[in-house]
């Protein structure tokens, strides 16, 4: 029984959370400690362009080339299930849950709310420059701006007066308020996509020999030029990241019997020696 007990926790302390990113066509669920892929499946659904996963693990995402459409995505084969015929919207660059479980959506410079059930999308919400979107444990939108990153305020209604039908109300604005120069080895283009999971905002970093690398720098505080950490590489011309939120990656029971094994051989030499 201790030694069930002793091979179970070495198998939760080594047990991964998983990211899954994507090139639009396939989703590749890969170990968020060193970037290697676990699994790949192709979309049943194409032209994915954003996703991200609520509190309960469940995956959604933005697909078309044009007006986009919200989906939920099933990451272990691939498959998609359309919510609505369009969204009404187009220029999808970023999809973030809210703590709250409220789902918002990127579409050019404009953040709207999106229903996550009927994948109707509702008013502008907020304006941001820059690409991607990610809500911090702050419950504030975040975006990638060169090496810097954009705050926009609490989603109070400030829009940016273009595309859309819907209008908001409230009086805050969006600000960049970070300033300098690139930390070292960033240029301010090779950024694609981020996402934030556990206190950590998760990137996808383009190099410039075209190869792309999975970073990450700390979410408990705001940065608006953070440190960047790069953990492992990507699979080429993935563009669009989301974290989890349940999923998690453990060694196969072969390995953890192995591992059990040579503990219990451990036990016996300490014992009888």
């Amino acid at each position: 029984m201790c030694l069930g007990f002793l091979v179970g926790s070495l198998a939760a302390s080594l047990a991964s959370s998983i990211l899954y990113v994507s090139d639009g066509e396939m989703i590749h669920s890969i170990d968020s400690s060193n970037g290697a892929v676990l699994r790949t499946s192709t979309l049943s659904v194409s032209s994915l362009r954003a996703m991200a996963a609520n509190a309960s693990g469940q995956l959604y995402g933005l697909f078309g080339l044009e007006l986009q459409t919200l989906g939920v995505i099933d990451p272990t084969n691939g498959n998609v299930s359309l919510l609505a015929e369009s969204t009404g919207l187009f220029g999808g660059r970023g999809l973030a849950f809210r703590s709250d479980g409220s789902l918002f959506g990127r579409f050019g410079f404009d953040i709207f709310g999106l229903n996550p059930v009927t994948g109707e999308a509702g008013s502008s919400v907020g304006c941001s420059s820059g690409r991607s979107l990610a809500i911090g444990k702050d419950d504030l939108a975040r975006a990638i701006v060169g090496s810097m990153f954009v705050e926009q305020f609490d989603f109070d209604g400030s829009s940016c007066g273009g595309s859309g039908s819907g209008s908001g109300s409230g009086s805050g604005s969006t600000a960049n308020t970070g300033s300098g120069s690139a930390p070292s080895g960033v240029v301010p283009t090779d950024l694609m996509a981020f996402t934030y999971s556990s206190d950590l905002f998760f990137a996808i970093q383009n190099q410039s020999d075209g190869s792309q690398k999975l970073v990450r720098f700390d979410g408990s505080t705001v940065e608006f030029q953070p440190v960047l950490q790069e953990i492992g590489n990507l699979p080429l011309g993935v563009s669009s990241i989301a974290a989890s939120n349940g999923e998690v990656f453990a060694p196969e029971p072969r390995s953890m019997f192995l591992l059990g094994a040579g503990v219990f051989a451990m036990a016996l030499y300490r014992r009888y020696r």
